[in-house]
């Protein structure tokens, strides 16, 4: 299904987690709500926007199993965690627990923010490699402490790419009024997602990754009695605006001034294009193949996998490189002399070479990688 989106026919693409890839089909429904809105800003603007929005929250929160009162769009996961985390009153002697393997640009934010208030940014450390759901949350709970007033965690690591026991550990946080909050960046349409049985109190999750929805979509949920603590990072029309919505925590955080929403609306298209592609299946499908990348890869680079339990693997896997090669140069080396675009990725003092598998990859995209590296390593 290469030719359904648009990626180039000169390049073996197996990075789809980084910034996804936007089927065509999609990206001219996009493309059709811009020329729209630019045909009559006013009417789009002033008149149809908050139905609009609201028909796209409505298919993605069916999608991911949770009311649409409970989610409003933003650009990216990264403002979404951001508005979690500023709203939360953590002061002085506070503690907010997280994993070893967070995504750097929210470990960045946490220890700035931990700096100015005064609480502690810890992490909790996973051990490697993950083969037992049970072994992996009682560590985790071990490391929480009186003083723990926020757990923060991936529901599937950026650097290693492990699916965290996200449900369980949500359920023993709320047996300790603790605050959960969880980082879905890469969840949506890479696992099943039913929010309201996950229990998470706020949930982000991006829909221009494996949800295949245009780049600037992204959702922010919170559970109704947690939607009073947050505040927006841009404060605007809000209830007062023109897209007023029954929900003052949607007014609060769709009505922020003016903007392309564009992308927002194209995740209905996206949801439609994994219905019309029975997605189910295709996920299978990809994970088959990544169990295939996973072994060709352990045979090459001689190092332990860090996944032991394919229960953990979503439709990614990093593979740990040994000390003596080069991540960033074989990085390199794979784009300038073969147009295989994958990335490294670092976690402390481990490096990996990151896999993502797509409906648009096939067997013969996994051998040419594997030859490659081969080749560069010997």
């Amino acid at each position: 299904m290469k030719n359904e989106f648009l990626l180039r026919n000169d390049i073996t693409f197996l990075n789809h987690g980084s910034f996804g890839a936007c089927p065509k089909k999609v990206f001219e429904k996009y493309q059709q709500y811009q020329k729209d809105f630019e045909s009559q800003p006013v009417e789009y603007f002033a008149r149809k926007s908050a139905n609009m929005i609201e028909k796209a929250r409505k298919d993605l929160a069916e999608y991911i199993g949770t009311e649409k009162e409970n989610l409003v769009f933003v650009k990216n996961a990264t403002t979404a965690v951001n508005i979690f985390a500023k709203s939360i009153n953590l002061k002085i002697g506070d503690e907010v627990l997280a994993s070893n393997h967070e995504y750097g640009a929210l470990n960045r934010m946490w220890e700035i923010m931990s700096k100015d208030k005064g609480f502690t940014y810890k992490k909790s450390t996973v051990k490697l490699p993950v083969s037992d759901k049970k072994t992996f949350i009682n560590d985790f709970i071990s490391d929480i402490s009186e003083k723990t007033k926020v757990i923060f965690l991936s529901h599937i690591s950026a650097p290693s790419a492990i699916i965290f026991p996200i449900e369980e550990i949500c359920e023993y946080a709320k047996s300790k009024n603790i605050i959960t909050i969880i980082d879905g960046a890469h969840a949506p349409g890479q696992i099943p997602l039913y929010l309201d049985k996950l229990q998470a109190d706020f949930y982000t999750g991006n829909c221009h990754k494996w949800l295949l929805a245009p780049k600037g979509a992204a959702f922010m949920f919170a559970k109704p009695e947690m939607q009073k603590i947050l505040k927006p990072l841009i404060i605007s029309w809000g209830e007062l605006g023109e897209q007023k919505t029954d929900s003052a925590f949607v007014s609060e955080f769709q009505s922020q001034a003016t903007f392309d929403f564009s992308a927002y609306l194209a995740v209905s298209d996206s949801i439609n294009f994994l219905k019309e592609n029975n997605w189910d299946n295709v996920i299978k499908r990809n994970k088959e193949l990544l169990i295939y990348a996973k072994e060709k890869l352990s045979e090459l680079i001689k190092t332990e996998p860090i996944i032991t339990n394919n229960d953990f693997l979503g439709l990614m896997y990093a593979h740990q490189l040994p000390e003596n090669i080069d991540a960033l140069k074989l990085k390199t080396d794979l784009w300038e002399k073969y147009k295989i675009e994958i990335p490294v990725t670092f976690n402390e003092k481990m490096k990996f070479i990151r896999i993502s598998i797509q409906i648009y990859n096939d067997k013969k995209d996994i051998d040419f990688l594997i030859k490659s590296i081969s080749e560069l390593i010997n």
